[in-house]
């Protein structure tokens, strides 16, 4: 079975580039000040006996550094995770708004592929085809290959008998 084309990024115009690059110069700036004085503070109080979050954390970095890698991994997944769900949840929320999608639930299981029961306004090949469309621009970008999405038409009776769902408004 063929892979979906990958869609190569938009080039962005170099003047929208320069104010992007420019934003995230002043947010990483504050960032690391904010980091700064939190350490300085984190500091101070271990002169005095106690270790704050960031100081436990770079304790946690010195003595055992392959654990903090992992730990590291680890959340970085759980972010991805997080960011693609609520990207489908949007796709999901607006497509309630537009009509064309009538209810929807998410089975989560961590760990495990998203995945999305859908119910249609009319269940119509242009409505599934709407849906589909996403999935598969999902499907071409590779993220797809760390964090598999599943999409099902489910008829509106069936929805109240799957266990452990969450229902997306």
């Amino acid at each position: 079975m063929s892979k979906a084309k990958k869609i190569p990024p938009p080039v962005p115009n170099q003047e929208e580039t320069q104010s992007q690059l420019k934003d995230f110069i002043t947010k990483y700036r504050e960032f690391f000040a904010n980091k700064a004085g939190s350490l300085l503070h984190g500091e101070q109080m271990l002169e005095l006996g106690a270790k704050t979050a960031d100081i436990q954390e770079l304790e946690q970095l010195f003595f055992n550094p392959i654990q903090s890698l992992v730990d590291a991994r680890k959340n970085i997944d759980n972010n991805l995770y997080q960011i693609t769900d609520r990207m489908i949840c949007f796709f999901i929320k607006r497509s309630i708004t537009d009509g064309v999608i009538a209810s929807a639930f998410k089975k989560v299981k961590e760990g495990e592929p998203l995945f999305y029961g859908i119910t249609l306004v009319e269940d119509t090949f242009p409505n599934r085809e709407n849906v589909l469309s996403f999935l598969t621009f999902y499907s071409s970008l590779e993220l797809s290959e760390k964090i598999p999405v599943h999409f099902q038409f489910v008829p509106a009776d069936l929805i109240s008998s799957f266990k452990k769902v969450q229902t997306i408004a």
